[in-house]
Protein backbone atom coordinates (compact mmCIF):
# COMPACT_ATOMS: atom_id res chain seq x y z
CA UNK A 1 0.00 0.00 0.00
CA UNK A 2 2.59 2.46 0.97
CA UNK A 3 4.19 2.14 -2.61
CA UNK A 4 1.13 2.20 -4.33
CA UNK A 5 0.60 5.98 -2.25
CA UNK A 6 4.27 6.71 -2.59
CA UNK A 7 3.47 6.60 -6.57
CA UNK A 8 0.31 8.31 -6.51
CA UNK A 9 0.44 10.95 -3.90
CA UNK A 10 4.47 11.27 -2.74
CA UNK A 11 4.31 14.53 -1.35
CA UNK A 12 1.04 13.93 0.98
CA UNK A 13 2.58 10.73 2.03
CA UNK A 14 5.97 12.68 2.84
CA UNK A 15 3.71 15.31 5.44
CA UNK A 16 2.25 12.43 6.46
CA UNK A 17 4.84 10.18 7.64
CA UNK A 18 7.43 13.29 8.83
CA UNK A 19 4.22 14.59 10.91
CA UNK A 20 3.85 11.09 12.43
CA UNK A 21 7.55 11.03 13.08
CA UNK A 22 8.38 14.60 14.56
CA UNK A 23 5.29 14.05 17.15
CA UNK A 24 3.42 16.72 15.18
CA UNK A 25 0.17 15.24 13.88
CA UNK A 26 -2.74 17.36 14.15
CA UNK A 27 -6.30 16.49 15.74
CA UNK A 28 -7.94 17.30 12.24
CA UNK A 29 -6.95 17.10 8.67
CA UNK A 30 -8.92 18.32 5.22
CA UNK A 31 -8.27 16.01 2.51
CA UNK A 32 -9.00 17.93 -0.86
CA UNK A 33 -9.24 16.86 -3.69
CA UNK A 34 -10.72 15.03 -7.20
CA UNK A 35 -11.97 11.75 -7.18
CA UNK A 36 -9.45 9.10 -7.49
CA UNK A 37 -6.45 10.77 -5.66
CA UNK A 38 -6.07 8.29 -2.94
CA UNK A 39 -7.37 10.13 -0.34
CA UNK A 40 -9.44 7.29 1.72
CA UNK A 41 -6.85 5.22 1.14
CA UNK A 42 -4.40 7.67 2.55
CA UNK A 43 -6.42 8.37 5.24
CA UNK A 44 -6.86 4.62 6.53
CA UNK A 45 -2.67 4.68 5.58
CA UNK A 46 -2.67 7.45 8.66
CA UNK A 47 -4.63 5.25 11.60
CA UNK A 48 -2.65 2.50 10.30
CA UNK A 49 0.30 4.40 11.26
CA UNK A 50 -0.44 4.95 14.65
CA UNK A 51 -1.52 1.04 15.17
CA UNK A 52 0.94 -1.04 13.13
CA UNK A 53 3.99 -2.06 15.26
CA UNK A 54 6.32 -1.92 11.62
CA UNK A 55 7.98 1.13 10.47
CA UNK A 56 6.10 1.81 7.73
CA UNK A 57 2.60 -0.14 8.32
CA UNK A 58 2.59 -3.33 6.56
CA UNK A 59 -0.96 -3.53 5.75
CA UNK A 60 -1.04 -7.84 7.06
CA UNK A 61 -1.27 -7.61 10.47
CA UNK A 62 -4.24 -7.95 12.39
CA UNK A 63 -4.63 -4.15 13.30
CA UNK A 64 -3.97 -3.36 10.03
CA UNK A 65 -6.18 -5.33 8.35
CA UNK A 66 -9.27 -4.70 10.68
CA UNK A 67 -8.40 -0.80 9.35
CA UNK A 68 -8.14 -1.77 6.26
CA UNK A 69 -11.77 -3.41 5.99
CA UNK A 70 -13.36 -0.58 8.24
CA UNK A 71 -13.80 -2.99 11.42
CA UNK A 72 -11.13 -1.85 14.01
CA UNK A 73 -13.07 -1.10 17.09
CA UNK A 74 -10.83 2.57 17.39
CA UNK A 75 -11.26 3.81 13.95
CA UNK A 76 -14.63 5.02 12.84
CA UNK A 77 -15.55 5.79 9.35
CA UNK A 78 -18.79 7.43 7.57
CA UNK A 79 -20.02 8.63 4.75
CA UNK A 80 -23.32 9.89 3.63
CA UNK A 81 -26.57 8.52 4.36
CA UNK A 82 -29.06 9.03 0.97
CA UNK A 83 -27.48 12.49 -0.12
CA UNK A 84 -25.87 13.44 3.16
CA UNK A 85 -24.17 13.39 6.09
CA UNK A 86 -27.03 13.39 9.35
CA UNK A 87 -26.43 15.09 12.88
CA UNK A 88 -27.80 11.98 14.21
CA UNK A 89 -24.23 10.45 12.78
CA UNK A 90 -21.88 12.57 14.32
CA UNK A 91 -23.58 12.49 17.81
CA UNK A 92 -23.71 8.90 17.30
CA UNK A 93 -19.88 9.34 17.09
CA UNK A 94 -19.16 11.93 19.86
CA UNK A 95 -21.64 9.47 21.54
CA UNK A 96 -18.97 7.03 21.44
CA UNK A 97 -16.22 8.45 21.87
CA UNK A 98 -16.93 9.41 25.15
CA UNK A 99 -17.05 5.82 26.34
CA UNK A 100 -14.23 3.83 27.45
CA UNK A 101 -12.37 1.83 24.55
CA UNK A 102 -12.13 -0.97 25.05
CA UNK A 103 -8.83 -1.31 22.92
CA UNK A 104 -5.82 0.81 24.15
CA UNK A 105 -4.44 2.94 21.33
CA UNK A 106 -5.88 6.84 19.67
CA UNK A 107 -9.45 6.98 18.31
CA UNK A 108 -9.91 8.48 14.73
CA UNK A 109 -12.78 8.96 12.50
CA UNK A 110 -12.94 9.51 8.92
CA UNK A 111 -15.42 11.00 7.69
CA UNK A 112 -16.00 11.02 4.05
CA UNK A 113 -18.16 13.25 1.29
CA UNK A 114 -17.71 15.89 4.44
CA UNK A 115 -18.94 18.67 2.22
CA UNK A 116 -22.58 17.05 2.05
CA UNK A 117 -22.80 17.29 6.10
CA UNK A 118 -25.89 18.98 6.80
CA UNK A 119 -25.67 22.78 8.35
CA UNK A 120 -26.47 20.99 11.86
CA UNK A 121 -24.01 18.00 11.78
CA UNK A 122 -21.52 20.40 10.81
CA UNK A 123 -21.75 22.57 13.68
CA UNK A 124 -21.78 19.30 16.20
CA UNK A 125 -18.47 18.33 14.35
CA UNK A 126 -17.12 22.23 14.63
CA UNK A 127 -17.52 21.46 18.29
CA UNK A 128 -16.35 18.29 18.48
CA UNK A 129 -13.21 19.56 16.83
CA UNK A 130 -13.14 22.31 19.29
CA UNK A 131 -13.55 20.08 22.29
CA UNK A 132 -11.96 16.52 21.61
CA UNK A 133 -12.79 13.84 24.23
CA UNK A 134 -9.09 13.15 24.72
CA UNK A 135 -5.48 13.92 23.31
CA UNK A 136 -5.53 10.66 21.48
CA UNK A 137 -8.15 11.93 19.34
CA UNK A 138 -7.31 12.73 15.26
CA UNK A 139 -10.19 13.36 12.70
CA UNK A 140 -9.96 13.25 8.74
CA UNK A 141 -12.48 14.77 6.32
CA UNK A 142 -12.11 13.81 3.12
CA UNK A 143 -13.80 15.72 0.35
CA UNK A 144 -13.82 16.87 -3.43
CA UNK A 145 -15.33 20.22 -2.79
CA UNK A 146 -13.61 22.14 -0.12
CA UNK A 147 -15.63 24.98 -0.76
CA UNK A 148 -18.64 23.25 0.26
CA UNK A 149 -16.89 22.94 3.49
CA UNK A 150 -17.92 24.99 6.79
CA UNK A 151 -15.15 27.58 6.39
CA UNK A 152 -14.95 27.76 10.61
CA UNK A 153 -14.27 23.53 10.13
CA UNK A 154 -11.50 24.27 7.49
CA UNK A 155 -10.19 26.66 9.33
CA UNK A 156 -9.37 24.33 12.52
CA UNK A 157 -8.15 21.55 9.97
CA UNK A 158 -4.83 20.84 8.34
CA UNK A 159 -5.95 21.23 4.92
CA UNK A 160 -3.59 18.90 2.37
CA UNK A 161 -4.71 19.28 -1.21
CA UNK A 162 -4.33 15.97 -3.01
CA UNK A 163 -3.25 16.52 -7.04
CA UNK A 164 -4.28 14.64 -9.79
CA UNK A 165 -2.75 11.12 -10.17
CA UNK A 166 -0.56 11.17 -13.09
CA UNK A 167 -1.36 9.06 -16.20
CA UNK A 168 1.54 6.97 -16.27
CA UNK A 169 0.68 5.97 -12.03
CA UNK A 170 -2.75 5.32 -13.60
CA UNK A 171 -1.80 3.18 -16.65
CA UNK A 172 0.31 1.10 -14.39
CA UNK A 173 -2.90 0.31 -12.03
CA UNK A 174 -5.45 -0.30 -14.80
CA UNK A 175 -2.88 -2.78 -17.08
CA UNK A 176 -3.66 -4.63 -14.46
CA UNK A 177 -7.07 -5.47 -15.79
CA UNK A 178 -6.00 -7.06 -18.58
CA UNK A 179 -7.49 -4.46 -21.44
CA UNK A 180 -6.74 -4.36 -25.08
CA UNK A 181 -4.46 -0.85 -25.96
CA UNK A 182 -7.32 0.94 -27.29
CA UNK A 183 -10.09 -0.15 -24.06
CA UNK A 184 -6.86 0.80 -21.96
CA UNK A 185 -7.46 4.23 -23.73
CA UNK A 186 -10.79 4.75 -23.42
CA UNK A 187 -10.97 3.51 -19.50
CA UNK A 188 -8.23 5.89 -18.45
CA UNK A 189 -9.77 9.10 -20.33
CA UNK A 190 -13.45 8.04 -18.79
CA UNK A 191 -12.15 7.36 -15.03
CA UNK A 192 -9.48 7.88 -12.90
CA UNK A 193 -10.77 6.00 -10.09
CA UNK A 194 -9.50 2.62 -10.53
CA UNK A 195 -12.44 0.88 -8.57
CA UNK A 196 -14.95 2.71 -11.13
CA UNK A 197 -12.76 1.18 -13.91
CA UNK A 198 -12.92 -2.43 -12.89
CA UNK A 199 -16.37 -1.97 -12.43
CA UNK A 200 -16.77 -0.39 -15.94
CA UNK A 201 -14.66 -2.61 -17.56
CA UNK A 202 -16.55 -5.98 -16.73
CA UNK A 203 -19.87 -4.24 -18.31
CA UNK A 204 -21.36 -5.17 -21.59
CA UNK A 205 -22.02 -1.32 -22.54
CA UNK A 206 -18.42 -0.55 -22.24
CA UNK A 207 -17.33 -3.26 -24.58
CA UNK A 208 -20.05 -1.99 -26.90
CA UNK A 209 -18.73 1.86 -26.70
CA UNK A 210 -15.24 0.58 -26.85
CA UNK A 211 -16.70 -1.25 -30.64
CA UNK A 212 -18.77 1.81 -31.20
CA UNK A 213 -15.81 4.17 -31.15
CA UNK A 214 -13.62 2.03 -32.92
CA UNK A 215 -16.08 1.79 -36.16
CA UNK A 216 -16.16 5.49 -35.84
CA UNK A 217 -12.53 6.27 -35.54
CA UNK A 218 -11.97 3.73 -38.90
CA UNK A 219 -14.15 5.22 -41.16
CA UNK A 220 -12.39 8.96 -40.05
CA UNK A 221 -8.77 7.40 -40.79
CA UNK A 222 -10.02 5.93 -44.20
CA UNK A 223 -12.17 9.10 -44.72
CA UNK A 224 -14.92 6.98 -45.44
CA UNK A 225 -18.52 7.67 -45.40
CA UNK A 226 -20.21 8.27 -42.19
CA UNK A 227 -23.78 8.82 -42.97
CA UNK A 228 -24.83 5.39 -41.72
CA UNK A 229 -22.91 5.30 -38.44
CA UNK A 230 -25.93 6.41 -36.85
CA UNK A 231 -28.23 4.01 -38.11
CA UNK A 232 -25.75 1.35 -37.35
CA UNK A 233 -25.08 2.21 -33.69
CA UNK A 234 -28.61 3.73 -32.66
CA UNK A 235 -29.79 1.05 -30.24
CA UNK A 236 -26.52 1.73 -28.51
CA UNK A 237 -26.20 5.60 -28.64
CA UNK A 238 -30.09 5.89 -27.99
CA UNK A 239 -29.26 5.71 -24.54
CA UNK A 240 -28.16 8.78 -22.97
CA UNK A 241 -25.30 7.73 -20.71
CA UNK A 242 -23.79 5.96 -23.82
CA UNK A 243 -23.95 9.35 -26.23
CA UNK A 244 -22.52 11.16 -22.84
CA UNK A 245 -19.53 8.60 -23.36
CA UNK A 246 -19.56 8.41 -26.62
CA UNK A 247 -19.30 12.45 -27.18
CA UNK A 248 -16.75 12.36 -24.25
CA UNK A 249 -14.42 10.46 -26.36
CA UNK A 250 -15.44 11.90 -29.38
CA UNK A 251 -14.31 15.08 -28.23
CA UNK A 252 -10.74 13.90 -26.91
CA UNK A 253 -10.50 11.92 -30.60
CA UNK A 254 -10.55 15.71 -32.35
CA UNK A 255 -8.47 17.20 -29.44
CA UNK A 256 -6.08 14.51 -30.34
CA UNK A 257 -5.86 15.12 -34.08
CA UNK A 258 -5.26 19.18 -33.12
CA UNK A 259 -2.67 18.47 -30.40
CA UNK A 260 -0.83 16.59 -33.22
CA UNK A 261 -0.37 19.48 -35.79
CA UNK A 262 0.45 22.39 -33.26
CA UNK A 263 2.68 20.05 -30.27
CA UNK A 264 3.53 16.75 -32.38
CA UNK A 265 1.90 14.82 -29.53
CA UNK A 266 -1.52 12.44 -29.08
CA UNK A 267 -2.56 12.99 -25.26
CA UNK A 268 -5.18 10.27 -25.12
CA UNK A 269 -5.30 7.50 -28.29
CA UNK A 270 -2.03 6.53 -27.87
CA UNK A 271 -2.95 2.92 -29.24
CA UNK A 272 -3.61 4.77 -32.82
CA UNK A 273 -1.43 7.22 -32.46
CA UNK A 274 -0.35 6.59 -35.93
CA UNK A 275 -3.54 6.54 -37.80
CA UNK A 276 -4.08 10.04 -35.60
CA UNK A 277 -0.78 11.36 -37.13
CA UNK A 278 -1.84 10.50 -40.55
CA UNK A 279 -5.47 11.54 -40.69
CA UNK A 280 -4.74 15.17 -38.77
CA UNK A 281 -3.08 16.50 -41.81
CA UNK A 282 -6.12 16.52 -43.83
CA UNK A 283 -8.01 18.95 -41.50
CA UNK A 284 -6.95 22.28 -40.70
CA UNK A 285 -6.62 23.49 -37.30
CA UNK A 286 -9.18 26.07 -37.36
CA UNK A 287 -11.82 22.97 -38.79
CA UNK A 288 -10.79 20.77 -35.52
CA UNK A 289 -11.06 23.35 -33.65
CA UNK A 290 -14.71 24.10 -35.09
CA UNK A 291 -15.54 20.31 -34.64
CA UNK A 292 -14.63 20.34 -31.13
CA UNK A 293 -16.39 23.08 -29.93
CA UNK A 294 -19.74 21.58 -31.81
CA UNK A 295 -19.22 18.37 -29.73
CA UNK A 296 -18.99 20.23 -26.36
CA UNK A 297 -22.15 21.90 -27.78
CA UNK A 298 -23.74 19.29 -27.98
CA UNK A 299 -22.48 17.88 -24.82
CA UNK A 300 -23.96 20.77 -23.12
CA UNK A 301 -27.23 20.14 -24.74
CA UNK A 302 -27.30 17.03 -23.15
CA UNK A 303 -29.38 18.12 -19.98
CA UNK A 304 -31.97 20.06 -22.16
CA UNK A 305 -35.76 18.87 -23.61
CA UNK A 306 -34.10 18.64 -26.79
CA UNK A 307 -33.93 15.78 -29.87
CA UNK A 308 -30.33 14.55 -29.39
CA UNK A 309 -30.60 12.50 -31.89
CA UNK A 310 -31.37 14.72 -34.54
CA UNK A 311 -28.62 16.89 -33.08
CA UNK A 312 -26.09 13.77 -33.21
CA UNK A 313 -26.91 13.50 -36.54
CA UNK A 314 -26.34 17.19 -37.77
CA UNK A 315 -22.81 16.38 -35.80
CA UNK A 316 -22.04 14.02 -38.21
CA UNK A 317 -22.88 15.91 -40.96
CA UNK A 318 -20.46 18.81 -39.57
CA UNK A 319 -17.48 16.40 -39.37
CA UNK A 320 -17.85 15.53 -42.63
CA UNK A 321 -18.23 18.95 -44.01
CA UNK A 322 -21.40 18.48 -45.35
CA UNK A 323 -20.85 15.44 -47.07
CA UNK A 324 -21.47 12.17 -45.37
Amino acid sequence: MRKELAKACPKVLRIIENSKKNNRLSHAYLFAGPKGTFKTKMAKYFAMMLYCKEEYPCGECSDCRAILENRHMNVFYIEPLGQSIKKEQIMALQEEFSKTSLVLGPRIYIINEADTMSAAAANSLLKFIEEPTNEETYGILITEHEDNMLQTIVSRSIVINFEAVSKNVLKEQYEALGLEPLSLDIILSLTNNFDEAKALSSKEEFEKLVNTFDKFSTQIFKDGPIGLFYRANSDFLYNKNNMQAFLTLLEKFYRDLYEYQISGSVLTFKSIEEEIKETSMRFTGNVLLKYINQILELEKKMGYNVNINLLFNQLLIDLRGGNI
